[in-house]
């Protein structure tokens, strides 16, 4: 007993709230608070975990949703850099029976996307940003959405009017839509094709700009969303 407790030698019990029991101060010091103190510790520690793993779920998109996101990025980057280099490329590289078969892949990744996102909303964004940012963000992607849409239709539309096949990579016929040369709609696509696939590799830095930013510089975890 002599090396658990303190000595006692000259000590004067106090009142107990056990039954009357005497219990001395340098007891209370030496065990009984210590233990308190850690058990309230492991309590908080407790707490901000599940705190964590509350938060994780909360602001992190789902996998699904960044499975999309990330696969039509890649796809996106390729298209765009092959429709640049297309012409440079030439026969050293068909960049254009891919180039296409990507777009379509990407057309209807994106109508699975706005699915998936009717149906599982996006995490809140950080309730510190401005609400200008937040509108800007909102706005950026909506016009992303809208450019995922319309840049593959106006180059399925462009590539129905040609005599060239169009598979999906090699594997199967694509359906092409029944219009020819000459006719408004495959003029408007082509002529917009080009001009909003630009457009969209703008738009494309200006994201990228805005995340790592916001990762690096204002380190409010909103890229952390996207990347699990």
């Amino acid at each position: 007993m002599s090396r658990i407790l303190p000595d006692m030698t000259g000590c004067e019990p106090t009142e107990s709230i056990f039954d009357g029991w005497p219990v001395f101060p340098e007891v209370m010091e030496h065990k009984i608070v210590p233990a308190v103190r850690q058990g309230e510790g492991r309590k908080k520690a407790g707490n901000r975990n599940e705190a964590r793993m509350i938060e994780d779920h909360t602001v992190r998109y789902s996998q699904v949703a960044r499975w999309l996101h990330w696969t039509i990025a890649l796809l996106v980057i390729f298209n765009i850099v092959g429709g640049i280099f297309h012409d440079a490329l030439g026969k050293a590289f068909p960049v254009m029976p891919l180039h296409k078969a990507a777009g379509i892949t990407i057309l209807f990744l994106t109508l699975a996307r706005i699915a998936w996102r009717l149906s599982h909303p996006a995490p809140p964004l950080p309730s510190a940003m401005p609400a200008w940012e937040k509108l800007a963000a909102n706005a950026t992607h909506f016009a992303f959405y809208a450019l995922l849409l319309i840049v593959p239709l106006t180059g399925w539309v462009m590539t129905s009017a040609g005599d060239r096949p169009l598979t999906w990579f090699w594997l199967f016929d694509i359906p092409k839509f029944a219009v020819t040369k000459g006719e408004a709609v495959v003029d408007i696509s082509r002529g917009g094709h080009g001009v909003l696939g630009l457009l969209f590799g703008l738009l494309a830095l200006l994201h990228i700009g805005a995340a790592l930013r916001h990762h690096f510089v204002l380190k409010d975890g909103v890229l952390r969303r996207m990347t699990g």
